[in-house]
């Protein structure tokens, strides 16, 4: 999807498109998320077959990152050689759409709340699957992300 996607000149670039960014990666976590069995039960819905072991495991994500990279790669050398004006005009553009290290603290700031919220909800063994922790986090991020 994200080689295909060609944004700038013709659209949004892919960096601003926030829904594009957000399904790629979640489909990476997805990807990572089975590929290391973090829920057998998820796993097991999806009716997918246990990795043999970690070297195996290694082995097709590596394979997955080679193939994902290559694409994105060959695809921006391809513009390269025949497109070159475009690619540098979208290049540009979108370089001057990317938001300012100073606008980036609450962003950043929300990103944090919400990774620490899903640490306390799902992987801390004392706070894990606890209604509280959720709707605690609900009421502090309407108080500290205002």
């Amino acid at each position: 999807m994200l080689v295909n996607y060609k944004g700038r000149p013709h659209m949004m670039g892919a960096i601003e498109n926030k829904t594009l960014l957000l399904s790629l990666a979640s489909m990476v976590c997805g990807a990572f998320a089975c590929a290391f069995e973090v829920s057998p039960w998820l796993n097991n819905w999806l009716q997918l077959v246990p990795l043999p072991d970690d070297h195996f495991r290694v082995k097709i994500l590596l394979v997955l990152l080679t193939s994902v990279l290559g694409t994105i790669v060959w695809d921006q050398l391809m513009l390269l050689i025949f497109a070159p004006r475009i690619l540098f005009t979208a290049y540009q553009d979108t370089l001057r759409a990317l938001p300012r290290p100073k606008d980036l603290g609450k962003p950043a700031a929300k990103f944090f709340f919400a990774l620490t919220t899903a640490y306390l909800y799902f992987l801390n063994p004392a706070t894990k699957d606890n209604g509280f922790v959720l709707v605690g986090a609900f009421y502090m991020s309407k108080v500290l992300l205002k």
